[in-house]
């Protein structure tokens, strides 16, 4: 069994340790498997050693990076919120130290994202916007 498989299963117990249900411990899991695959993917190799390197605020804010350039902002988040159980869980079992604080990052969806997201909101505004200037041609006209 490699680390990671055991970081896993030891991962899984301090969950059900805490309450979590069955559904939210696979997804945790799942989550926290695809920042492993993250990892491997950029040649980073996952050992005892090297997990507070990968786990460093720099690591971290890549990742965060990567998750919101990758995934829709509500998937990002929930990737992220299993990361950061995963990151209490290391620190709280003495396999990792809390990141040093960093300044904050902040990530710029692309123009196409933010169009998109507002797009609704777009046709809510023109809708008022037509109908305020046809009040006000038919009161001008009557």
């Amino acid at each position: 069994m490699d680390f990671s498989q055991l970081l896993l299963q030891n991962f899984a117990q301090y969950l059900r340790a805490s309450g979590a249900s069955d559904n939210t411990i696979k997804n945790y899991l799942c989550d926290v498997q695809l920042f492993f695959r993250y990892l491997s993917t950029h040649d980073q190799h996952i050992s005892l050693n090297l997990l507070p390197h990968l786990l460093s605020s720099s690591s971290i804010s890549t990742y965060q990076n990567y998750l919101h350039t990758c995934l829709s902002p509500k998937t990002a988040k929930r990737r992220l919120s299993s990361f950061n159980k995963f990151l209490a869980f290391s620190i709280s079992t003495g396999l990792s130290h809390k990141p040093a604080p960093k300044s904050p990052t902040i990530i710029i969806p692309s123009p196409s994202f933010r169009f998109k997201t507002y797009l609704p909101a777009l046709f809510i505004l023109l809708t008022i916007i037509i109908a305020i200037v046809a009040g006000a041609l038919a009161a001008y006209i009557l």
